[in-house]
């Protein structure tokens, strides 16, 4: 039925009416997007500085050991390789072996050159991702190497091209005090196949990693029983890892000269705790802005209200209108918000991660991790519909509980009689009033509405 006393179901009239109530508070509309757009634009940037930093600072800490493995085990058994590989928890054993030593007149920051070769997993899934900048293929001929760069310019070799001829003196194994010498020092020219930018515990100490193939030990005097050996376990997550770590200490049997060792720290979980204050703080914000406009808006137009009230629109037919319109300004700034946070996110978000970091991050284009995953702008857009939600109940509220009559004598909030000091012959000196003066009439305008003073005020001091 579609009487008063009844109900009514004027929908489609209350599509229009808010869409013309819309068109007319087109100031308030303006301000409120900016609002909306300010919000989400905040949000998406603190999520992107704060997503980004804490995989920056894993990615920091992958290169600065050197290997994305959890896990190293030091001379494994074949027995031990199995036992691994019967772990549902391990996804990757990766295998690396020290071959050779070598030296050269020229290199001078070098306290060691090591030749080492590394498995198809081993360098793809570790070792790879915790170089820097790197160029070039991993050696698959018998006189290709690949060297860090940092080596090369102490050789004097600046500017590095592919397939240039390195040479340097070798001799097989004396790696370790437990692997001595196999052969003698001899001169040899290598082909270069690539080189990267070293930031682990090697480049620190002065100890160059050079890569070989295993075409240049295999049948030479390097053998898998006199060279050392090393498995990388990787893991889901590092927690896993560090579980699984005390797993593997008590469940498999090592060789004496075996060693497991745990790669990995946790760091503190504040960070996370202070992005969300951030968050938190950018949405009290947003909220208070939101609050203040609409509470404006519905205290000019609650007479209007109050009219649609006379003719039978209930309360929650009005809160629709405000809701609808907020919707419709959600449509507008949200998107737009995102799309400016997009390209802040691109330009100041590498920034924002050093800023966080004090400058102590490791400057390559690889350590910075920019994320533009799309749970960032999933997350933002909703939290800042949710903060215009939110922020449009109270006021909406407002609009739907005024009845015609209120409506009718409604001048804003009351002004309580208070004494005023006058001076009984300033209208006949034809000075003003000490109550008329502008200031006084604008302090007393400020507070004629205590509680929208307090949240204007409130709202300043949280910005």
């Amino acid at each position: 039925m579609n009487d008063i006393l009844f109900g009514n179901n004027n929908r489609t009239m209350m599509k229009k009416m808010a869409h013309k109530s819309f068109a007319a508070n087109k100031k308030r509309n303006r301000v409120t997007v900016i609002a909306i757009i300010l919000t989400t634009v905040l949000v998406t940037s603190v999520f992107g500085i704060g997503i980004s930093y804490m995989k920056s600072v894993s990615k920091q800490a992958v290169m600065q050991r050197g290997t994305k493995a959890q896990i190293l085990l030091v001379n494994p058994t074949e027995h031990n390789l199995l036992w691994l590989n019967r772990n549902p928890s391990v996804e990757k054993i990766g295998l690396e072996r020290q071959i050779a030593t070598a030296k050269n007149d020229q290199a001078h920051k070098a306290n060691g050159i090591f030749l080492r070769w590394a498995d198809n997993d081993q360098w793809k899934e570790m070792t790879m991702p915790a170089m820097g900048d790197a160029h070039g293929e991993y050696p698959q001929e018998k006189d290709e190497i690949f060297m860090p760069g940092w080596l090369l310019a102490d050789m004097g070799i600046k500017n590095p091209e592919i397939g240039m001829e390195i040479r340097m003196t070798c001799r097989y194994g004396g790696t370790t005090i437990d692997h001595p010498a196999l052969s003698d020092f001899q001169e040899q020219t290598f082909r270069l196949s690539g080189w990267y930018q070293d930031y682990s515990g090697n480049y620190h100490m002065g100890n160059a990693i050079c890569y070989i193939s295993e075409e240049y030990w295999k049948g030479s005097a390097a053998t898998e029983d006199n060279t050392r050996c090393a498995a990388s376990l990787l893991f889901s997550d590092d927690e896993t890892a560090a579980a699984e770590y005390q797993e593997i200490l008590r469940g498999m049997e090592m060789a004496d000269n075996s060693e497991l060792n745990l790669l990995i720290y946790f760091g503190s979980k504040g960070n996370v705790w202070g992005l969300m204050a951030v968050i938190l703080l950018i949405m009290l914000c947003g909220y208070l802005l939101i609050y203040n406009i609409l509470f404006i808006s519905v205290n000019n137009d609650i007479r209007f209200f109050g009219q649609l009230k006379t003719i039978g629109t209930t309360k929650r037919q009005i809160k629709s209108i405000i809701f609808r319109q907020m919707g419709k300004l959600c449509m507008i700034g949200v998107p737009v918000g995102l799309g400016i946070g997009a390209v802040i996110s691109f330009v100041v978000v590498p920034l924002g991660v050093m800023g966080m970091s004090g400058g102590y991050m490791i400057k390559d284009s690889n350590a910075v991790s920019v994320s533009f995953s799309p749970v960032i702008y999933i997350g933002a857009a909703a939290l800042s519909i949710l903060t215009t939600l939110v922020g449009s109940l109270k006021p909406a509220g407002i609009a739907g509980s005024i009845s015609p009559i209120e409506a009718l004598h409604y001048q804003g909030m009351a002004l309580k009689n208070k004494k005023v000091n006058k001076r009984k012959n300033d209208t006949e000196k034809g000075r003003v009033p000490h109550k008329n003066k502008l200031y006084r009439m604008a302090w007393r305008n400020v507070f004629r509405g205590k509680k929208s003073a307090v949240l204007l005020s409130s709202h300043y001091f949280w910005d």
